[in-house]
């Protein structure tokens, strides 16, 4: 999880394979960002971390966006995760080699070997908290990009703001939501009663828009600095995917200021989460945009 931090070759093959889809879509003109431009990204990208085979990502792109979640247009593909991992184990024990799979079946872990279970945990983390963060990041940035067309040439004026850029649609588009834990007596949390079995839950959204953290913190600033959003967690909880997800994203804005003018919005149609607890937007259903191709 550390190689898109310290790997020349990875970091290269990460940023031609974003090359890649930018130009094709620069060809194609208008399309959709959220299943023909994010899932795609998100699933090539992801077998280059696992160092699986490239048509794997056929694979996961074929459930969906919301596979995860058991409802809407994905609604009941969520049992397909564990059987794809639990056959992808048994294929590591009969073939192993240096993929995500393989090193999970040879890891000792005080003197023994991770259980199924345990294995199986790993994986399911894996592939679903770095899908919808990703998906969502990705046609956020197309969404944001086509309702402010100079934001390219403000990046171009100084590359360096590519890397202020990524941290800042972290935080502004905090991908992940809330985690929560049950609480298993009746507490006091933040001046409010929880009951026995009650939850509580972290919000990242509410603390990356803290306005005694944040100037303007309702507003995209590409070059906010410093920025201690909290987007990917923190300390012992800091997200392991945080350095691939950073260099997609790097990758992207890169690929988009060599490769494209400006990003037009044709449509935007927002995706609300709804829970019992809470209702917000989280990325996009979808994302219809243009893409004006830069000339040499």
């Amino acid at each position: 999880f550390n190689r898109p931090k310290d790997d020349p070759e990875y970091i290269a093959n990460m940023q031609a394979l974003v090359d890649e889809m930018v130009a094709d879509a620069v060809e194609k003109g208008e399309f959709e960002a959220v299943r023909k431009f994010a899932l795609p990204l998100q699933s090539r990208a992801l077998t280059r971390l696992l160092k699986m085979p490239e048509s794997e990502a056929d694979v996961w792109i074929s459930w969906g966006v919301h596979v995860f979640h058991d409802r809407d247009d994905d609604a009941g593909d969520g049992h397909l995760l564990e059987a794809y991992t639990g056959a992808q184990f048994k294929r590591a024990e009969q073939q192993p080699g240096d993929d995500f799979f393989s090193y999970l079946n040879g890891v000792d872990f005080n003197g023994r070997k991770l259980t199924f279970e345990e294995k199986q945990g790993f994986a399911n983390v894996t592939f679903a908290g770095g899908r919808d963060t990703i998906i969502n990041t990705v046609s956020s940035i197309f969404a944001y990009l086509g309702d402010h067309p100079q934001a390219l040439n403000f990046l171009r004026e100084d590359e360096s703001r590519i890397i202020t850029a990524v941290e800042e649609f972290v935080r502004y588009v905090s991908p992940l939501t809330a985690i929560t834990r049950k609480c298993p007596h009746a507490a006091q949390v933040g001046g409010e009663t929880v009951p026995a079995g009650g939850r509580v839950g972290l919000c990242w959204p509410s603390a990356n828009r803290d306005e005694t953290v944040f100037d303007n913190p309702d507003k995209v600033v590409l070059d906010r600095s410093p920025n201690p959003h909290i987007g990917f967690g923190f300390g012992a909880h800091n997200c392991l995917g945080a350095p691939h997800a950073r260099l997609i994203f790097r990758s992207l804005l890169k690929s988009l200021c060599d490769r494209v003018e400006r990003v037009e919005m044709i449509k935007a149609e927002p995706k609300m989460e709804r829970e019992s607890s809470f209702t917000r937007q989280s990325g996009y259903e979808s994302v219809q945009v243009k893409l004006i191709k830069r000339m040499p």
